[in-house]
């Protein structure tokens, strides 16, 4: 699970539009960072989830980071303007699939997990066996 971090200043500052702009972004970019089999989706508001169904658990973990970072390092300007709006970070929850368990209890897990990222500090990635 993704979540843009304090995505409600964003538009607070810089109103919906440069918000759907940022959501749009990010959606753009998510793609780019994975591979193969890989499935990147918006699951609601400024959060994404992200299957990887051929990598492992500490395969995740490396992957959340490289997005993580990569993101972070993107510059967003207004598109009229060229003002920046600043970095954008994301925080990370990353939890594994287990056999005989509900995709359900596979969003549960990530989710505690990306609550961990954020109230550890965002821009972090947390795992299930982390939080």
């Amino acid at each position: 699970m993704v979540d843009l971090d304090h995505f409600k200043k964003v538009n607070d500052t810089h109103g919906h539009v440069v918000g759907d702009g940022v959501i749009a972004l990010t959606a753009e970019a998510l793609p780019g960072c994975c591979k193969g089999r890989d499935t990147v989706a918006r699951y609601g508001g400024e959060e994404f989830s992200i299957l990887l169904p051929q990598t492992p658990y500490d395969g995740a973990m490396v992957l959340a980071d490289k997005i993580r970072a990569f993101i972070a390092g993107l510059r967003m300007v207004k598109t009229g303007t060229k003002e920046s709006i600043g970095s954008i970070t994301v925080s990370i929850g990353v939890a594994r699939y287990r056999a005989a368990q509900s995709l359900t209890d596979l969003v549960d897990r990530a989710d505690r997990a990306l609550y961990a990222a954020k109230n550890g500090g965002r821009n972090r990635v947390v795992g299930e066996n982390d939080s």
